[in-house]
């Protein structure tokens, strides 16, 4: 059994985010059999995702950052087959506007529920 200072996860250890190439490499979605240009594709549609909301709930560009570096952070320890990147998404925007240094973020929760929807298409 594996103890806290041995795992990536230790929340004493400071270069937690400090990622090597290998590291980086050999990503828990590469794990499960992802190729690394689909989990980079995955990362650019997730960080797409939370730069649009985030301009739709009018929250400032730090609160989006924050949001997309949360995604980042997410999946350096998840992989996206068990993850899908578009609730991860939503949800890191959401923690975004709670964090201490983004307190200048003024998303309302119920401003959420609207933003946060599935665009619907006319039927024709």
């Amino acid at each position: 059994m594996a103890t806290p200072k041995d795992t990536n996860l230790s929340v004493n250890h400071t270069d937690r985010w400090y990622l090597s190439k290998d590291q980086i490499s050999n990503s828990p979605s590469f794990k499960m059999g992802m190729p690394n240009a689909k989990e980079t594709s995955n990362r650019q549609h997730a960080a797409l995702l939370i730069q649009q909301m985030g301009q739709k709930l009018k929250v400032n560009q730090l609160c989006i950052n924050t949001a997309i570096v949360y995604m980042h952070r997410f999946f350096t320890c998840h992989p996206f087959t068990l993850f899908h990147r578009n609730k991860i998404a939503r949800a890191c925007i959401f923690l975004s506007t709670t964090a201490p240094s983004t307190a200048a973020c003024t998303a309302i929760p119920s401003q959420f529920d609207y933003a946060l929807q599935p665009a619907t298409s006319t039927p024709s």
